[in-house]
């Protein structure tokens, strides 16, 4: 054990290079969690299935690893002013990685105005029937349908809460599924879905009820009307 000890400080940057991998993968176990708190700072219709990763596991493991590298500071009986390098150091790292992330959301949003989409589809399931409809789609229908679901605006926390009074988008009875998808541009593909049910148009960016984003109707209800009939 003698062999083991901690002696130098290539001993001591060895051990926090090793400390620190050891927490980013306990992070990694989290990461949809992780995903799901940088909603705030996510567009509204970035999902699960696009959203940048990587940036929200390294700012957590940056975090975890400050108050681990205070903590044997404080041990240690460090210089208060080393502890203060350490804790600023550490914001700043993670601050930049959702600097980051932030930055290459903006990037993905932008992809429609830079692309038009490779594909559009709207779908029809009924869970009592069972029953699928994949609608087919004039090249004019899919324009408007894109500009509608590019121009949707989410309800307010308030707006949401009333309409969930009168609403159940959980509810059994027929949904209708809009998916839109861009080429990938940059390293960034982008993939936009909302879905209709109950004239509630809503989109499920994640796997919590928190991570659903319920729209303002823009028209969009009555132009997936009109292609039905």
């Amino acid at each position: 054990m003698q062999g083991l000890r901690i002696k130098s400080k290539r001993d001591w940057f060895i051990a926090f290079v090793f400390a620190f991998l050891f927490i980013y993968l306990i992070a990694l176990k989290f990461q949809n969690r992780i995903s799901e708190l940088l909603w705030p700072l996510t567009p509204d219709k970035i999902s699960l299935l696009n959203q940048p990763d990587g940036q929200g596991v390294f700012a957590a493991a940056v975090l975890a690893m400050t108050a681990l590298s205070i903590g044997v500071m404080i041990y240690k009986k460090v210089k208060g002013k080393y502890l203060v390098f350490a804790l600023v150091g550490g914001i700043v790292i993670a601050g930049a990685a959702i600097g980051v992330y932030y930055y290459e959301c903006q990037s993905i949003i932008n992809i429609p105005s830079e692309c038009k989409p490779e594909g559009v589809s709207v779908t029809y399931h009924d869970e009592r029937g069972p029953s699928f409809i994949d609608y087919a789609l004039s090249e004019k229908t899919k324009d408007q349908i894109v500009n509608k679901v590019l121009a949707l605006q989410p309800l307010s926390g308030e707006e949401k809460k009333e309409l969930n009074e009168r609403n159940d988008t959980g509810g059994s009875g027929g949904e209708t599924s809009v998916s839109i998808w861009y080429p990938k541009k940059d390293g960034y593909s982008y993939l936009i879905s909302v879905s209709m049910k109950d004239n509630v148009i809503y989109t499920c960016r994640g796997r919590s009820p928190e991570s659903i984003v319920i729209y303002q109707d823009n028209g969009l209800l009555e132009v997936l009307e009109k292609m039905k009939t």
